[in-house]
């Protein structure tokens, strides 16, 4: 398969942000209920180009420190742009594969990871090694998707080809896309403990900033999709057309995937 386009990598960058955006609410609501203090020190594993970095900044404080870890160049010059741009001087962007790095082991109070479990399908093995890079008695946080929920009412057949196409690609690729409804048991196949769980859908009107989020999914896998044979070209193009009509019509309503967030302790 040919190399993601400049043009498919920046919209890919663009769909981060806006997700990062979209989600900022129920992040907030989560490190709440954790309750991070001043002095921490933190890692965002595969951050990509905005993560839960300005979260944990202004949590840990100045004397606190987060890092931003991520492989893909194009997320992690976007990651530090946004650090440039909002003067987040505690935070370090290290660039590195997520199964094979050189960071310490027991390093951090606190390791987050959001979106990656879904892609990687390496659930364990990475759960463990975010367990290792977290000193004991330290938090390991996981937000996952589950796209069963992302669904409209009136339902729309043109939604549901897309969203199933994206699932079936995630499949064929060895991930998940629906990851959040395992999270919670992999917490406990690890051992980790006081484990918590807590869920968050939206529901998204006409002028949400995030109604049109399967549609920028969709075009920025639509290569991928085609080549899979997951969805003809003149088919894949007919539902894009049918959705993009569909989020301008105030009578249908949206509601998003699952965000499921997870978190525990290691043990001391």
């Amino acid at each position: 398969m040919n190399a993601p386009s400049a043009e498919t990598k920046k919209r890919e960058i663009c769909r981060l942000m806006a997700q990062a955006n979209t989600w900022e609410a129920e992040t907030e609501a989560l490190f709440d209920q954790i309750g991070l203090l001043p002095g921490w020190r933190c890692i965002d594993l595969g951050c990509g180009p905005v993560g839960v970095l300005s979260h944990l900044s202004q949590r840990v404080g100045a004397h606190g420190q987060v890092i931003g870890f991520d492989e893909d160049p194009d997320c992690i010059s976007a990651a530090e742009s946004l650090i440039e741009r909002k003067n987040l001087s505690i935070v370090e962007i290290i660039k590195g594969n997520l199964f094979d790095n050189s960071l310490k082991r027991d390093a951090f109070d606190l390791c987050h990871l959001r979106f990656v479990f879904n892609q990687e399908g390496c659930d364990q093995e990475l759960l463990q090694n975010m367990v290792k890079l977290t000193r004991p008695g330290g938090i390991v946080v996981s937000q996952e998707s589950d796209w069963t929920t992302w669904k409209c009412y009136p339902r729309q057949p043109s939604w549901s080809k897309l969203r199933d196409a994206m699932i079936t690609l995630f499949k064929q690729s060895g991930g998940d896309i629906n990851a959040g409804l395992r999270t919670f048991k992999m917490f406990h196949q690890a051992h980790l403990t006081d484990i918590k769980v807590r869920s968050a859908i939206l529901t998204m009107p006409v002028g949400h900033p995030y109604r049109s989020g399967l549609i920028r999914f969709a075009l920025t896998m639509r290569e991928r999709i085609l080549a899979a044979g997951i969805l003809t070209e003149s088919a894949f193009d007919q539902h894009i057309e049918a959705c993009q009509q569909m989020i301008k019509d105030p009578s249908i309503i949206i509601f998003s995937y699952t965000l499921t967030q997870v978190w525990g302790l290691v043990r001391s």
